[in-house]
């Protein structure tokens, strides 16, 4: 058996890193982050406690990894549709869908990122890490507003990040019996540019 590359030790290594991220969510989103130990995740994530410190120097470290890990996703497929060559409508139909579509991939997993933000002080001090991600999408949301002749697209910004965020949890709270579809046709209709009436 020939020795194994550098390229497959980085892909064991990522392999490992990923499976003690993915261990500690579902922890964290289940007795909650202060009711997680590093022994419980090293535990669920079948790794030694000393190997999980190989990966992240605390609980603090594998929580930041996992909220900035989510952040860097979505900041680079936001990106992504900023840099199309289509119209602002377009834009914010194709982030809509986007959006939907990656909480329909895996519920389980968004609620489990859902649920902590809504655990007392887990998030102290990586909101500032995570805003450096979500701001260049807000100024880029901002601009198709403008584009779109939105009197105030700031405003409007926070109001179309809001409305996803009760989507979001109104469809992780009722799955299939909310009506995901619709809303998200009413929500689209609402930035659909009225095409010019000919003058006879």
């Amino acid at each position: 058996m020939s020795p194994r590359t550098s390229a497959q030790f980085d892909e064991i290594r990522q392999r490992s890193r990923q499976r003690i991220m993915d261990a500690a969510l579902e922890l964290f989103g289940t007795y909650g982050y202060q009711g997680t130990s590093i022994s419980k995740i090293a535990q669920a994530a079948g790794v030694s406690k000393g190997l999980m410190y190989n990966y992240f120097s605390s609980k603090q470290d594998l929580l930041q990894a996992i909220v900035i890990s989510e952040a860097e996703e979505g900041a680079k497929w936001a990106h992504e549709i900023f840099e199309q060559d289509i119209s602002a409508y377009e834009k914010i139909r194709q982030m809509t869908l986007r959006a939907i579509a990656e909480v329909k991939k895996d519920m389980h997993h968004w609620r489990l990122l859902t649920s902590l933000a809504f655990q007392p002080d887990v998030m102290e001090g990586i909101e500032a890490l995570v805003a450096t991600y979500k701001e260049p999408m807000m100024r880029g949301v901002i601009t198709l507003f403008a584009e779109l002749g939105i009197a105030e697209p700031e405003k409007e910004a926070f109001f179309y990040g809001a409305l996803l965020d009760g989507i979001f949890l109104h469809y992780l709270s009722a799955g299939d019996q909310y009506p995901l579809t619709q809303v998200v046709e009413y929500t689209l209709q609402k930035y659909k540019p009225v095409a010019p009436t000919q003058q006879e």
